[in-house]
């Protein structure tokens, strides 16, 4: 796993950590994605559908734009730093 810069920025909206996980429920499973940014700690995005594709990530994504936006606070292109990681669909020995 490569070193990743783990501290908190200066200012909210520089970094945004993002995370998928999968839920077991009585008639399937419900895949869920959120995003938190590091400053506050505040969760800026989340999904919840019950299939697993491209919307996963992207309506987190959007969402968190446009709250950011629709507050006053809106993040430039150039000006976020967002870290992922998919994980893994596998056993560990």
């Amino acid at each position: 796993m490569p070193n990743r810069d783990s501290t908190a920025p200066p200012a909210p909206d520089e970094k945004w950590i993002t995370d998928s996980t999968y839920v077991r429920t009585y008639q399937s499973f419900t895949h869920v994605a959120f995003i938190m940014d590091c400053f506050s700690q505040k969760t800026v995005g989340r999904h919840a559908p019950v299939k697993r594709d491209a919307e996963l990530a992207d309506v987190p994504l959007r969402m968190a734009l446009w709250r950011r936006g629709h507050e006053g606070t809106p993040v430039g292109r150039d000006q976020l730093i967002r870290h992922s990681d998919p994980g893994s669909q596998g056993g560990f020995d």
